[in-house]
């Protein structure tokens, strides 16, 4: 994390709105649609139906037993989870497409290594439901468990890794602390003789969030659920101790319970209704390049006691190779907006205070 980063203010000048169109906005348009229930064995088959075209909904109703605000991945899981449960007036709002805000820059991390109980649990729950998506949600999601290695370069690094080593072992996560050796065995070609050691879990991962996304609202809207896009919520209601509703460009919407999945842009929402929620923007940039085999089955490497990066300044011959493939179309860039909080690597979670 860039130490010169801050929390931004609300509507500061950085404006995260401005961040370019998700990546295969017209592929996750293909794959949002509703396919009847006798189909969902099969998938393949059954006829596209634009979200976009057929379900965007104008007029929007004026009570729902639940508002989900935003419609990212956290979004359309919770109505998707809702209408699992049975709950079908259900009704999602995002101001913009599905996956343009946070998903979009995702780049679908999926691992146990927390130091926070709560955090692992959940992570176990979601490695268990990212294994049986397809069956559960009628769509393909390919979820590669292919490890998270964390590395340290000092024995301060080593001791931090070790530390929540007792709670994997309680909650049953297998996770090794693992030599230079290996490393080596684990990431062929890393250079390691600069390294202490590392740890390791075989049961992380990653996923593709937009295709997950897509799996998640076709389910979600064969449900029942009502997923908007275009229309964007400026205000939570409230009436005393209690949000009762949102208020959007077209109308104000009443409901017993209000979900705000809005990620960088909770705080700003959150405080008209006078609730302060800890959760700024915070810029990542990612570059994609084409299918590299060699590199397919490696684990994510991630270094503890500090970020792996390379020198400020890299060699004039590694820049030029960077701008000659960036202009061949071998390697594409996209940037977007990820929250962050007082404690990153943790979720936000707790009960909220009013003012």
């Amino acid at each position: 994390m860039d130490p010169r980063i801050r929390p931004l203010p609300a509507r500061h000048a950085r404006r995260e709105e401005g961040d370019p169109r998700p990546r295969r906005l017209r592929a996750l348009d293909r794959r949002l649609h509703a396919r009847p229930a006798a189909l969902r064995p099969g998938l393949r088959a059954g006829r596209a139906l634009s979200l976009r075209g057929a379900r965007l909904l104008i007029d929007l109703p004026r009570t729902a037993s639940t508002v989900i605000v935003g419609g990212g991945i956290v979004g359309v899981a919770a109505a998707f989870f809702l209408g699992e449960r049975g709950e079908t007036d259900v009704l999602l709002l995002e101001r913009d497409r599905l996956g343009a805000g946070t998903t979009k820059g995702g780049l679908g991390g999926i691992r146990h290594q927390f130091v926070d109980e709560l955090d692992v649990r959940l992570s176990q729950l979601a490695t268990t439901f990212w294994r049986e998506f397809e069956e559960r949600t009628g769509s393909r999601h390919d979820f590669a468990e292919r490890g998270y290695l964390f590395v340290a370069e000092t024995e301060e690094g080593m001791a931090q890794l070790r530390g929540p080593l007792a709670l994997y072992e309680r909650l049953g996560v297998p996770v090794e602390m693992v030599d230079r050796i290996r490393i080596r065995e684990l990431v062929p070609g890393m250079r390691v003789d600069d390294l202490r050691g590392g740890r390791f879990c075989e049961r992380d991962g990653y996923g593709d969030p937009l295709a997950a996304l897509a799996g998640l609202g076709a389910a979600a809207r064969l449900a029942g659920a009502h997923l908007v896009e275009g229309a964007a919520v400026t205000a939570l209601l409230r009436e005393g101790d209690r949000v009762i509703g949102v208020r959007t460009a077209h109308g104000d919407v009443r409901s017993e319970r209000v979900l705000v999945a809005t990620g960088c842009w909770t705080a700003a929402l959150c405080a008209t209704a006078a609730v302060s929620v800890p959760i700024w923007a915070y810029r990542r940039s990612i570059m994609e390049s084409g299918p590299l085999p060699a590199l397919m089955k490696i684990p994510l490497v991630g270094r503890k006691d500090r970020p792996l990066r390379q020198p400020p300044t890299p060699p004039r011959s590694r820049r030029s190779r960077c701008r000659r493939r960036s202009s061949r179309g071998s390697a594409r860039g996209r940037r977007g907006a990820i929250p962050r909080s007082p404690i990153c690597g943790s979720s936000t979670r707790g009960p909220v205070t009013t003012r």
